[in-house]
């Protein structure tokens, strides 16, 4: 609540006697002005049905809350920065995670491609391997009619 809501209102250098008036006034509301607030506080203080004293020792009690409250909130900014410390190992211990996760995705798919050539690679030897058994399957069959014949001609010469 503002106990001088008003301001003084232009003085005239020219005219002394007025602007003396005028300042009378003020100073005259000023005073008004004051005892009332004066008034207004020893009034709302007895409501409260607590003397001075009495309003002293809750203020003084309010006062070592506060100081309480401050040292609470001391240890809580401490807890608190400590925390954020905490946060920031954690953020950092989960980047390097992510790169080891990154690495090993690499790693996968270069695998994955390793795997991919060998596959091929032994499908054109199992390719080039069965070509082989066939040609060695019918080297036999030619042996064994080579054979037979031989067989038959001995058989004839004797």
């Amino acid at each position: 609540m503002a106990i001088f809501p008003e301001s003084l209102d232009m003085i005239d250098p020219n005219d002394t006697t007025g602007s003396l008036s005028k300042l009378e006034s003020y100073i005259r509301y000023m005073g008004e002005r004051v005892e009332f607030a004066m008034r207004n506080t020893t009034r709302n203080v007895s409501q409260t049905g607590t003397t001075t004293a009495g309003a002293l020792a809750v203020l003084m009690e309010l006062m070592g809350a506060m100081t309480t409250m401050q040292s609470t909130m001391g240890l809580m900014q401490g807890e608190l920065t400590a925390a954020n410390t905490r946060i920031g190992e954690v953020e950092a211990s989960a980047t390097k995670m992510q790169e080891s996760v990154t690495q090993m995705q690499t790693g996968v798919t270069e695998m994955q491609t390793a795997l991919t050539a060998l596959t091929q690679r032994m499908d054109t030897h199992q390719t080039d391997y069965e070509a082989m058994i066939a040609r060695v399957d019918a080297m036999q069959a030619g042996i064994d009619a080579l054979t037979e014949r031989v067989t038959a001609l001995e058989n004839r010469m004797e």
